[in-house]
C-alpha cells in the first residue's frame, strides 16, 4: 500500500488521484473542496468531515463517508467504515 500525504497546491494532482483508492479530507472549514471534486472524478471514496458543501457532494455511506468531525477516533472510524464500503457497495 502507498500512502500520499498532500498538503497546499500540487501542480498535476491526477497523478496522485488516479492512484488513490481513498482521499481523507479533515478540514474544519471549507466551500467546496476542488480535491474532493478531483478525487471523486477519479473514482477515490471520499472520507470527510461535514466542511462547508461536502454534504451536498458524499451521500453518506452511499457516494462516501461523512465523519463527525476530525478527532482521531472519528477518522478512526471512518477508515475502519471504508475498509468494508467497497465490498458493500460495490462502488
Amino acid at each position: 500500500m502507498t500512502m500520499y500525504f498532500l498538503h497546499g497546491f500540487k501542480d498535476r494532482p491526477v497523478e496522485y488521484l488516479r492512484n488513490a483508492d481513498i482521499l481523507l479530507c479533515t478540514s474544519d472549514f471549507e466551500s467546496l473542496p476542488q480535491a474532493v471534486l478531483e478525487a471523486m472524478a477519479a473514482g477515490a471514496l471520499i472520507i470527510s468531515t461535514p466542511a462547508g458543501g461536502i454534504p451536498e457532494m458524499i451521500i453518506d455511506n452511499y457516494t462516501g463517508i461523512i465523519i463527525k468531525d476530525n478527532q482521531p477516533w472519528n477518522i478512526s472510524d471512518g477508515i475502519m467504515r471504508a475498509l468494508s464500503f467497497d465490498e458493500q457497495k460495490n462502488l
